[in-house]
């Protein structure tokens, strides 16, 4: 906890339901697990329920990009996950039959997530290199996804990006744990690209 708020630092907790999400789902995207419908609960939980609660206590810190940036991305992983839950129900009922699905709205979704993100990542430079580096590749997923979906990109591409973002959020939210934990830094986060 930090002096001058009665709420512990939320990030390790945003942080970590962010890597173990983008770790499944870059396992998916991949090729290594074949049923992705397992993830769906794991895209409500851990990508959505634990970073809105970490959004909503970076709130209460007072912290408005933290709570900006984990609340949104938590509603992002309940949306992606009841998107996926509709698909599937559309895979597997004729109730639905005649329903016609535009495969493109996937990918305006990124382009949406990215502009949001690119501004972000602009905030982020002010803050650590970690979470640059974090937002830098929440960029890449989103430019990956939009380019898979568009351009015919392989799925590896947002795979690769999804891997690389869930190893820099462990690193993250392992830093934030440790650093406060003993009270020095074992695990550094890099001064601000911008100042």
């Amino acid at each position: 906890m930090t002096k001058d708020s009665p709420v512990a630092e939320p990030a390790a907790f945003g942080l970590l339901g962010l890597a173990i999400i983008t770790l499944l789902v870059g396992i998916y995207q991949i090729g290594l697990m074949e049923n992705w419908v397992l993830v769906l609960p794991w895209a409500l939980v851990l990508g959505g329920a634990t970073q809105l609660m970490a959004g909503f206590m970076d709130f209460k810190r007072k912290n408005i990009f933290g709570a900006t940036a984990f609340s949104a991305y938590g509603v992002f992983w309940i949306a992606i996950a009841i998107t996926w839950t509709i698909e599937l129900l559309a895979a597997n009922a004729t109730f639905v039959e005649g329903l016609v699905f535009d495969s493109t709205t996937i990918g305006w979704v990124a382009l949406g997530w990215l502009i949001f993100t690119v501004y972000m990542t602009y905030g982020s430079l002010f803050i650590t290199k970690v979470l640059a580096i974090i937002f830098i590749l929440i960029d890449l997923v989103f430019i990956t996804l939009f380019a898979h979906v568009f351009a015919g990109v392989p799925l590896v591409a947002p795979g690769i990006a999804h891997l690389l973002l869930s190893v820099a959020a462990f690193y993250g939210s392992a830093a934030v744990v440790l650093n406060n934990q003993l009270g020095r830094t074992v695990l550094p986060v890099g001064k601000p690209f911008l100042e």
